[in-house]
C-alpha cells in the first residue's frame, strides 16, 4: 500500500520530446506538424503544459510478486495497455490464487487495450520484447508511459536499464511515405534492368571459415594490419564506406554490402571504382538501392528488405532479410549469418566512439574528403549518449547508432549459438564477445576460403531481368491503394462531423492501418503508410493533451483538416506512380 501510494504521488513516466518546427517540410507528416504549430502560434496559446497528467498508452509493471499492486494501479491510472514484466513464472502462478486477473483483463479490454506478459530471465530478451511490442499497434500513444518498479533483482534491474537505453529511439519513425516511394521506384528499376543472384532468409550450410565484417568506425585503423594478415583465410565483407578503408590499405574484400537508397552511394562507389577497380568484387545490395549502383559491378546479388513496400509488392514468395538495418554494418552481420558463417568477427563496427568527435576511420571518405566531412558534420546528430564501451569504460553514440545497436542485439538474440567476436573499440554490443584484434589467430587455410567462396556461388539462385514483375499485379495494387485511401478519408470525414477526440480518431484510422496486417502478414499498403500516419498521430496525441479542455475542439478541427489534406495528397501521388509503372 505504501509503495503504490508513493508511486501515485510521484509516478515515473516517459515523455516524448516536443516536435521542432519543421522549417523545410520535406515529409508529409512535417506538413501536419507545421499546421498544428502554426495554429498554436496564431491562436496565441501560451498555457501549454509540459507534462500532461491524463491518458497514456502504456503502463509497464516490473514485477508481479503476488500482484497486490496491479489492481490499484489499474483503477488509479488512466492508461490503455498493461505490460507485465516478470522474472519468475512462479509469482504469476501464485498471484492467480489471490487476484482477480479476469476482472483486470475485462477492465483493460473495455479501455480498448490489451495485457502483454514478458516472463523471462534474460534481460536483453525482455528489453527487446518491450521495444518491439510498444512499436506495434499502439505506437502513436507512447507519450506519458507509466513505469512501475515493484521489486528489484539482477535480472529485473538489468532489463530495466537495457530498456532505458532504448528509450531515445523508441519513438523513432517506423518509416516515411516519401522514403517508401523512393524504394518502390528504385526496386522497380533494379528488377527491370538487371539479372542477379538472390539471397533469401533461408538456412545455408555452415561455412568452415570465419567472416570478417568491416565498417568504417574509428577503431578499424588499429585493426587494419590484422585484417590484411588474415584476409586470405576469412571471407571479408565490407560495409558502406568501409570499402574505401580496405581498398586504401591494399585489401580487396570478397563481398561489399550496400542498403541506402540515396544517390550519394553511387557518388562514393564510382570514385572508388575509378581509382581501384571492382574486378572480382561481388555486390550484395538491397533491391531498393539507387539504380546507378548495381551498374558499377559485374557480379550482383540482391536481397529484399523486411517490412518495406517494395518487398511486399514485388517480392511475394521471397523470404526477406530481417534485421538488416538501420546501418550497413547491421546488414553485413545479417548477411554473414544468412550465408551460413558460424564464426564472425566485427572490425570498425563501433556504433559510436571513445571520443565523440572521432566518428570514422582516418581512411573513410567522411574524414579524407572535405565535402563529405562538411556534409556529415552538418547533418549528423552529435554523439552525446553514453554507453558502456566494448573493452571497458565509456563510449559515446547518437540515436541512429543507438538504434543500430538495439536492432543488432535483437538479431543476435535470435542466433544464440553463433560465435560473434567484437574487435571494435566502440560501444559494447550484447551477444558479442570482446576480442582484441592482435590476439586473433585462425586455424583454417587459404584453400578453405577458396572452397567456401565456390560453394557460396552454387547456393544462391538466379533471376533474369524483369522476371519478378507482372503488370497485372501492379494494376491490382493500384486499385487496392486507391480503395484503402478512400476508406481512411471517409473515417476522417466522419470523425470531423462527429467532433471525435484524438483517441476516437486514432482507433478508427489505426484499425484501417493494422487491419491490413491481420488479413496478410505482408502488405505494401501498410508499409507505405504506417510510418507517416503514426508520426502524425504521435505528435497530435502529444500536443492535444497539453491544451486546456476548452481549446481542444478547435485544435482537432485543424488537426483533422491537415490530416485529410495529407492523406489525399498521398493517395494522388501513389496512384500516379502506379500508372507510370504500368506504362
Amino acid at each position: 500500500e505504501r509503495q503504490v501510494s508513493e508511486y501515485l504521488a510521484r509516478p515515473l513516466r516517459f515523455y516524448l520530446h516536443p516536435p521542432a518546427f519543421p522549417e523545410d517540410a520535406r515529409y508529409h507528416h512535417d506538413r501536419v506538424i507545421r499546421r498544428l504549430m502554426e495554429h498554436f502560434r496564431d491562436a496565441k496559446i501560451a498555457e501549454v503544459s509540459h507534462i500532461p497528467h491524463e491518458h497514456t498508452g502504456f503502463l509497464i509493471v516490473w514485477g508481479v510478486g503476488l500482484g497486490h499492486h496491479i489492481g490499484r494501479l489499474i483503477d488509479s491510472l488512466d492508461f490503455r495497455n498493461l505490460i507485465v514484466v516478470e522474472q519468475y513464472i512462479e509469482f504469476v502462478y501464485q498471484s492467480l490464487k489471490l487476484q482477480d486477473w479476469a476482472g483486470w483483463f475485462e477492465k483493460i479490454v473495455a479501455r480498448g487495450g490489451s495485457v502483454q506478459f514478458f516472463i523471462n530471465d534474460e534481460p536483453e530478451q525482455i528489453s527487446q520484447g518491450l521495444y518491439w511490442y510498444m512499436r506495434g499497434n499502439q505506437f502513436g500513444l507512447l507519450d506519458g508511459t507509466y513505469i512501475y518498479r515493484h521489486y528489484t533483482s539482477l535480472v529485473m534491474d538489468a532489463s530495466h536499464e537495457a530498456f532505458k537505453d532504448s528509450l531515445p529511439v523508441l519513438p523513432a519513425s517506423i518509416g516515411f511515405f516519401e522514403d517508401e516511394n523512393v524504394m518502390l521506384t528504385n526496386c522497380f528499376a533494379n528488377l527491370v534492368d538487371n539479372s542477379f543472384a538472390l539471397i533469401e532468409d533461408r538456412p545455408n550450410r555452415e561455412k568452415p571459415v570465419p567472416a570478417f565484417i568491416v565498417g568504417s568506425g574509428p577503431s578499424v585503423d588499429s585493426c587494419i594490419h590484422k585484417i590484411k594478415e588474415l584476409a586470405d583465410r576469412a571471407v571479408v565483407i565490407s560495409c558502406g564506406t568501409g570499402l574505401g578503408v580496405l581498398l586504401r590499405n591494399g585489401i580487396r574484400p570478397d563481398f561489399h554490402c550496400e542498403m541506402e537508397n540515396v544517390p550519394a552511394v553511387y557518388e562514393h562507389l564510382s570514385g572508388l571504382r575509378e581509382k581501384f577497380g571492382f574486378d572480382g568484387l561481388r555486390l550484395i545490395a538491397s533491391t531498393t538501392v539507387d539504380p546507378q549502383v548495381p551498374k558499377l559491378f559485374n557480379d550482383l546479388t540482391f536481397y529484399f528488405r523486411d517490412t518495406v513496400s517494395s518487398t511486399e509488392l514485388f517480392g511475394r514468395g521471397v523470404a526477406p532479410i530481417y534485421g538488416g538495418g538501420p546501418t550497413v554494418t547491421n546488414l553485413g552481420l545479417r548477411m554473414a549469418i544468412t550465408l551460413g558463417f558460424g564464426e564472425i568477427y566485427l572490425f570498425g563496427v563501433d556504433l559510436g566512439a571513445r571520443k565523440p568527435t572521432q566518428h570514422h576511420s582516418k581512411d573513410s571518405i567522411y574524414v579524407n574528403n572535405a565535402n563529405w566531412a562538411k556534409n556529415y558534420a552538418n547533418n549528423i546528430e552529435k554523439m552525446s549518449i553514453k554507453l558502456p564501451a566494448n573493452f571497458g569504460g565509456e563510449s559515446y553514440t547518437n540515436r541512429v547508432l543507438l538504434w543500430a545497436r538495439v536492432l543488432m542485439q535483437g538479431v543476435l538474440e535470435g542466433f544464440p549459438t553463433l560465435k560473434v567476436y567484437n574487435c571494435s573499440d566502440g560501444a559494447l554490443i550484447g551477444g558479442t564477445t570482446p576480442k582484441v584484434a592482435r590476439s586473433l589467430k585462425l586455424a583454417c587455410v587459404p584453400a578453405d576460403k577458396a572452397a567456401t567462396l565456390a560453394r557460396l556461388r552454387n547456393e544462391l539462385g538466379r533471376k533474369a531481368a524483369g522476371e519478378m514483375l507482372d503488370p497485372a499485379d501492379i494494376a491490382k495494387a493500384r486499385d487496392n491503394f486507391d480503395r484503402w485511401y478512400g476508406d481512411v478519408l471517409g473515417a476522417l470525414r466522419t470523425a470531423q462531423t462527429e467532433g471525435a477526440d484524438i483517441l476516437a480518431v486514432y482507433d478508427r484510422v489505426s484499425a484501417l492501418i493494422h487491419g491490413l496486417k491481420e488479413t496478410s502478414a505482408r502488405s505494401e499498403i501498410w508499409s507505405v503508410n504506417v510510418g507517416t500516419l503514426m508520426m502524425c498521430f504521435q505528435f497530435g496525441y502529444f500536443l492535444v493533451r497539453r491544451l486546456r479542455a476548452d481549446k481542444r475542439a478547435e485544435f482537432m478541427d485543424v488537426y483533422l483538416d491537415a490530416l485529410t489534406e495529407t492523406v489525399a495528397a498521398m493517395r494522388k501521388e501513389l496512384v500516379a506512380f502506379f500508372e507510370r509503372m504500368i506504362a
